[in-house]
């Protein structure tokens, strides 16, 4: 064994040295943020959006009241509110649609009426176009984090609430619904729980859209 040999055993030990186990272990870990980083770079489209369905009369009242909305009887108005964003990292364009985005509610009721409540960017151009019932989005242009709010006035329940479409390079749309109760809950969690020094993080929960 020569001296630089000896030398160097000596400082180990006559052990593995540190780099030996290091060294693949940081060239993994150096690889591992390559593909991380080529995965979060890459382009992705998606398009999600959230329901809110508010009822707006008690059930109890419901035999108590009549509601008369622009000549039209109505048992159980209900309020549907849906936010769509562009939650990829990639345009969608309008050729990249197959035909409208439909609003697809499970009942079928009434539309009384339909508002755009607001945009982002403020310039967004939304073409809605409303039939008695049916609810229907023209195709236009979302850049990444582009969306829109509009919300429904209907005439009873409206079921299962969707957005259906195709678009090119989108394979599901992903989506959330959030209830009254819901909405209720989570806010008195939120108001007790610092009163007892704890947090709380709350998901809504998600599906993905049938197209």
């Amino acid at each position: 064994m020569t001296a630089f040999a000896a030398q160097a055993a000596d400082s180990t030990g006559g052990g593995v040295s540190f780099w030996a186990i290091a060294g693949p272990a940081i060239a993994l870990c150096a690889i591992g943020v390559s593909v991380f980083l080529w995965w979060r770079g890459r382009e992705r489209k998606a398009l999600a959006y959230e329901v809110t369905v508010t009822q707006l009369m008690r059930p109890e009242a419901g035999g108590q009241i009549d509601i008369v909305y622009e000549g039209i009887s109505v048992d159980d108005p209900q309020l549907v509110e849906i936010a769509v964003t562009n939650s990829g990292n990639a345009p969608l364009r309008r050729e990249d649609y197959e035909g409208r985005l439909k609003l697809k509610f499970g009942s079928e009721p009434l539309l009384l009426s339909v508002d755009l409540t607001a945009v982002e960017p403020r310039d967004l151009p939304v073409h809605l176009v409303v039939e008695d019932r049916s609810l229907e989005v023209e195709p236009l242009l979302l850049n990444p984090k582009d969306g829109f709010s509009l919300k429904a006035l209907v005439s009873d329940d409206p079921g299962e609430v969707r957005l259906q479409g195709r678009i090119a390079g989108v394979q599901e749309f992903q989506s959330s619904l959030t209830t009254a109760r819901d909405r209720l809950i989570d806010s008195t969690v939120r108001i007790a729980l610092p009163l007892l020094g704890l947090t709380v993080e709350r998901e809504p929960s998600a599906r993905s859209s049938s197209r």
